[in-house]
């Protein structure tokens, strides 16, 4: 009974709060759409560039590399000023690097967007979750980051099954451009309210 009334309690803050819900439902889409990508790239390594396991241990160390710098960049960060306008650049540097990631055929292009990836997508994380720490009133910290987690890890574990369909109906270098258009129609949505 108290944890129905307490979730109950911080959805209805969140949905009274525009910059609360906003954050929440970005990080929903973002989460749902791009933290896929680990089940992609083994297909686009064997598909695409025609290689094996060396070429995705490189692959995705390339978005470590870059989810690595994205992080030390914002631990510098001493303020949350400047945060909204981080959050829409990685949206946008996360979904032009999914996007060209469907038109790329050779090693070095597809490590430079790999490294976008990865930067792009946990300069977001990072940034969403600063800025609900930083304006929910302590008293709804907890509820609001218990919805923060269940639009972080409650909706890319959804997403694998679809993305998985679309790779195999259409193919993986179009289900890149699929889910970096998203997310650009995210990042135009979003970037403006």
């Amino acid at each position: 009974k108290g944890l129905f009334k307490d979730l109950k309690e911080g959805f209805s803050y969140a949905i009274k709060s525009p910059q609360i819900s906003l954050l929440l439902v970005s990080l929903a889409v973002l989460s749902f759409v791009g933290m896929s990508y680990p089940i992609m790239m083994p297909i686009f390594a064997a598909e695409v560039l025609h290689r094996g396991a060396e070429t995705l241990g490189i692959l995705m160390s390339a978005a470590g590399i870059g989810a690595l710098l994205a992080s030390l960049l914002l631990a510098y960060k001493q303020t949350v000023r400047g945060l909204a306008k981080i959050l829409t650049f990685s949206m946008l540097v996360a979904s032009l690097s999914f996007f060209f990631m469907g038109f790329s055929d050779g090693m070095i292009t597809a490590f430079c967007l790999m490294f976008g990836v990865g930067f792009g997508m946990v300069m977001f994380l990072i940034s969403s979750n600063t800025l609900i720490q930083a304006i929910v009133d302590d008293d709804k910290r907890g509820r609001i980051m218990s919805l923060h987690a269940i639009a972080f890890a409650g909706t890319f574990s959804l997403s694998n099954m679809l993305v998985g369909v679309i790779a195999q109906e259409y193919g993986i270098s179009n289900t890149f451009k699929i889910v970096g258009f998203v997310l650009f129609v995210s990042f135009v949505y979003f970037g403006n309210k």
